[in-house]
């Protein structure tokens, strides 16, 4: 029967739960069990793929400094974070075309909308889903609880390096 599938949903359906810092931020409201066994990464800016474009690789480094600075990103966020800088950055390269040939285009003697808008808002609706799960858009940030970065291990010896 159409509508009426019981079988288990598929992964990524329905809402996506709120990590456990919030619920307890919040006083749990929903009551349900919390996970006391929810991973916690080291606060690190990643290495930057190899592979990214120049826009791309542009943009890992100035929101990579801003994430770092709030303590919101980890090494377990690389592939989030690449997928967020690829998609800007392919974004960024249609509208330099957008803006090179117009938003309308003379194709076969009529004016029609440039294909680049098309292309330009796809990868913006793609870098958004990537950079709500880094809490780059204003209500992803209202579910973020950000803190200072922690010292890594090296950094400890750098702050006793001049103690002496």
């Amino acid at each position: 029967m159409p509508g009426s599938h019981s079988g288990p949903r598929a992964p990524g359906a329905g809402r996506k739960p709120k990590p456990t810092a919030l619920k307890l931020l919040l006083g749990n409201p929903g009551g349900r069990p919390l996970n006391d066994a929810e991973p916690q990464y080291p606060v690190k800016l990643p290495s930057c793929p190899a592979h990214l474009a120049a826009l791309a690789r542009t943009e890992w480094k100035r929101i990579g400094k801003m994430l770092l600075a709030q303590g919101v990103i980890t090494e377990a966020d690389r592939a989030a974070l690449a997928g967020y800088c690829v998609a800007w950055g392919r974004h960024a390269e249609a509208e330099a075309q957008v803006k090179r040939f117009g938003m309308l285009m003379n194709v076969r003697g009529a004016l029609e909308p440039s294909p680049y808008l098309a292309i330009s808002e796809r990868w913006l609706v793609i870098a958004d889903r990537f950079g709500a799960q880094l809490g780059l858009s204003p209500s992803s940030r209202t579910r973020i609880r950000a803190h200072a970065p922690r010292p890594q291990a090296d950094d400890f010896a750098d702050l006793f390096e001049g103690a002496t």
